[in-house]
């Protein structure tokens, strides 16, 4: 299945007909809370290896290859698959997907974030969930990179609208 359109969105809706319980953070969930920002990878938080594992299948559905597996990973110290375009054809702008598995972090718990997750719903009436303002804030302080640090500080400071603008479960 070769995906050319607006790949994020394809990649999320094929998610959602899934009924994958994962959350779309980095600076996708940025953007789709209105903060001006693009980029070309999609990140996908999951709590469990079955819903991991479907998301790797789904990635593969998409042509991408996997490029990276890491236990421990470089993002929140826990684990982490990117899946891309294969690097032997690389194109100007790669279509890219890391998978991270995240149980528990000192402040953050999928368990307690699934509850209080934010639908947004697609115009073909599946629903996919972003983490509520202060789980991604929280996540994004477990991360510390500066761009996390730039969006914490947006964040805080359209926090009241966000929540209005997106209600949690």
């Amino acid at each position: 299945m070769n995906k050319r359109g607006i790949f994020s969105i394809e990649f999320i809706r094929r998610t959602a007909e899934e009924k994958i319980h994962s959350f779309v953070i980095g600076r996708q969930a940025m953007a789709v809370y209105g903060a001006p920002t693009a980029t070309n990878g999609l990140d996908l938080l999951v709590v469990s290896e079955p819903e991991e594992q479907h998301l790797c299948s789904i990635a593969e559905e998409f042509d991408l290859v996997k490029v990276l597996e890491e236990t421990g990973g470089i993002i929140y110290h826990k684990k982490q698959i990117r899946y891309a375009d294969d690097p032997k054809y690389p194109i100007h702008q790669p279509r890219i997907v890391d998978i991270l598995t995240i149980p528990r972090l000192r402040s953050f718990s999928f368990e307690v974030a699934w509850k209080r997750r934010v639908p947004i719903c697609l115009d073909d009436g599946n629903t996919f969930y972003l983490p509520y303002v202060d789980d991604l804030i929280a996540l994004k302080r477990a991360r510390n990179h500066l761009r996390d640090k730039e969006d914490i500080s947006w964040l805080k400071r359209n926090r009241k609208d966000l929540i209005k603008l997106f209600p949690s479960c």
